[in-house]
């Protein structure tokens, strides 16, 4: 029955369910970091999605590193359309932050970090590298088996990317929070690929992702260890951010 209302989504199936998710990260079996992925009503059909990552342990005592981001768009029936997205970034002993402004008529961004400021044109429906995780749960809901992007990430070069996934199988994944019936991506425009595991039962949150570091000749793998579901709520006067 789930999967004929996501091949047939309607508007109340591909509204946000608000939530807050923890994660594990790891590199050779070994716990480096952790990690956090929220979802926050804002007004009615405007959403701010957040993450945190930071080194642990042994990893966080060679280096540390921690990255904040937030992302805030309207979501105009089946559209998401980015409003802002930033980022706060500390690595070993450097950090940076950063500010994407979207405007859609024309469509270009308004990139601001520490060197100043940018303006580029960009394609319709162009995301930010921050909402990644919440455009992708937002397009397998509406049923999509491949999904591209256009996008602008401000932590490295300031011009439009593009990206692409294929959806692969489904997999029953063992977790912390249980045994999770997912769907899997892969990210199909680079070699080696990343892949993504989402949750249809969780609303599509995602649940455990794997990439490969090629410093270390690794994958990094991110398993979801903490779910909770936040009740509809209106954060108007206390905006999540990046900061």
């Amino acid at each position: 029955m789930l999967a004929y209302l996501i091949s047939f989504p309607t508007w109340s199936l591909l509204e946000p369910t608000p939530f807050n998710a923890e994660y594990s990260v790891k590199m050779n079996g070994m716990i480096v970091g952790k990690s956090q992925l929220a979802l926050h009503v804002v007004q009615p059909n405007r959403f701010v999605g957040t993450s945190s990552l930071e080194t642990v342990g042994l990893a966080a005592m060679l280096k540390k590193y921690r990255l904040k981001t937030s992302a805030e768009w309207l979501l105009d029936k089946s559209r998401m359309r980015l409003l802002e997205s930033e980022y706060q970034l500390t690595s070993g002993e450097e950090k940076s932050s950063g500010k994407l402004l979207f405007s859609w008529s024309p469509a270009s961004v308004q990139l601001t970090d520490n060197l100043g400021t940018k303006i580029l044109v960009i394609p319709a429906d162009t995301i930010s590298r921050n909402a990644l995780p919440f455009a992708l749960a937002h397009d397998l809901k509406k049923g999509k088996d491949s999904i591209e992007y256009a996008f602008v990430d401000g932590r490295k070069a300031n011009r439009v990317r593009h990206m692409s996934f294929t959806k692969t199988g489904e997999e029953l994944l063992k977790t912390k929070i249980g045994d999770i019936q997912t769907v899997v991506l892969k990210r199909s425009d680079e070699v080696p690929a990343s892949y993504y595991w989402y949750a249809p039962e969780l609303n599509y949150v995602v649940v455990k992702m794997q990439y490969p570091d090629e410093l270390f000749n690794s994958d990094i793998i991110t398993e979801i260890t903490r779910y909770q579901s936040i009740p509809q709520e209106t954060l108007s006067q206390s905006k999540p951010s990046a900061k």
